[in-house]
């Protein structure tokens, strides 16, 4: 379920009786289609409510598998914001998925009328629900503005809802997805994801996306875009994302600090879990000081030069035989001057001093 539009008044019970069945609901209308399935919205005569009907289009089994594993997932989550599986079932030989049927649109859609404010909002709510994700034991793998409704209620407040985990993988699933195997959104994924590995994706993985998704709604672009996959992959991997306030000058310096702290290449750097960038988010709303700050200059230097090792022992080997030519030439002098001055009757010492110091003043 990628996309929503916005939703129609209700129609009545007495009238959704007389619409098309499917099972035991009767589909009122076509409200969403992704590369799962189709969405609609639909009345539950039983239970007496709406909901939003996910009905597989590919009976391929690996569509299947997944589509089971999307609704079990979702439905360990039991947060505000994450949108609730009702029942998972088949009809007609169509499995479907009844889940809570949400009055909004895509983030992806509301993006260019929200206000900073706003923003920090409606990421602290979802990096929440997330978090809840995490606490179940998932990684949602493919979090991006297109899987995140948001619901705006009678009295104006946005309500984002975590919606679509077809990508989602168990932190001890071990094995079960095959090494060097692209999973997620690219322009969304982590470094660690871009790699294949599956050892290295974790919580952070997802705030990471969280972090492309801040990152986005605060500049109106994506931190790395190409023309290819293949030019975003090598991107993402080897290239930093331009700060948002060169993009857009407005925007707060602490939201662009906790962007950024979620865009680290390395794991151990972004916000241990979702709960802490909920955390920081909120502190930004309540005017706090935030706790992301930029990591040390010596820290970078060795990620730099772990990153680069060759090009690093190349250079600090040029370095040694560089001082060690030097040292030859200044023991040459120093003999050259000690056979003179000796010659002389005057102290060598002193007068190699002498001229290091004219070179100096030189």
């Amino acid at each position: 379920m990628d996309h929503h539009s916005p939703q129609p008044e209700e129609s009545s019970a007495q009238n959704a009786a007389n619409l098309p069945r499917f099972g035991r609901y009767q589909r009122i209308e076509l409200i969403g289609q992704g590369g799962m399935g189709k969405v609609y919205k639909a009345y539950d005569p039983v239970l007496d409510r709406y909901v939003a009907l996910k009905l597989i289009q590919s009976n391929a089994p690996e569509s299947a598998i997944r589509f089971s594993t999307e609704a079990k997932a979702q439905a360990k989550v039991n947060h505000p914001h994450v949108c609730k599986i009702y029942e998972v079932g088949e009809a007609e030989g169509i499995r479907y998925i009844a889940m809570q049927l949400i009055n909004g649109r895509a983030l992806t859609d509301v993006a260019q009328e929200l206000n900073f404010p706003q923003i920090a909002k409606i990421l602290k709510q979802v990096a929440e629900g997330v978090h809840a994700a995490h606490q179940a034991g998932l990684i949602h793998r493919d979090l991006k503005p297109s899987n995140i409704l948001v619901e705006k209620t009678e009295q104006g407040e946005l309500i984002p809802y975590v919606l679509d985990f077809g990508l989602v993988r168990e932190m001890n699933a071990g094995g079960l997805t095959l090494s060097g195997v692209l999973i997620g959104t690219p322009s969304y994924m982590s470094p660690e994801q871009a790699r294949g590995q599956t050892r290295g994706v974790d919580s952070r993985t997802d705030v990471y996306s969280l972090g492309v998704t801040c990152y986005e709604l605060l500049t109106k672009s994506l931190p790395f875009e190409a023309e290819t996959t293949v030019d975003i992959l090598l991107k993402l991997l080897n290239e930093d994302p331009a700060s948002p306030r060169q993009k857009n000058p407005d925007i707060p310096a602490d939201l662009e600090k906790i962007a950024l702290k979620c865009l680290e290449k390395d794991p151990a750097l972004r916000y241990h879990s979702a709960l802490a960038l909920a955390e920081d988010l909120g502190r930004f709303i309540e005017g706090e000081p935030i706790h992301a700050r930029a990591p040390s200059l010596a820290y970078r230097l060795s990620k730099k030069a772990k990153k680069n090792q060759a090009l690093f022992l190349t250079g600090g080997l040029a370095a040694i035989l560089l001082l060690a030519f030097l040292l030859y030439i200044l023991g040459v002098i120093y003999r050259r001057l000690s056979q003179f001055e000796m010659a002389h009757g005057q102290d060598p010492d002193q007068s190699l001093q002498s001229s290091i110091d004219a070179l100096q003043r030189a």
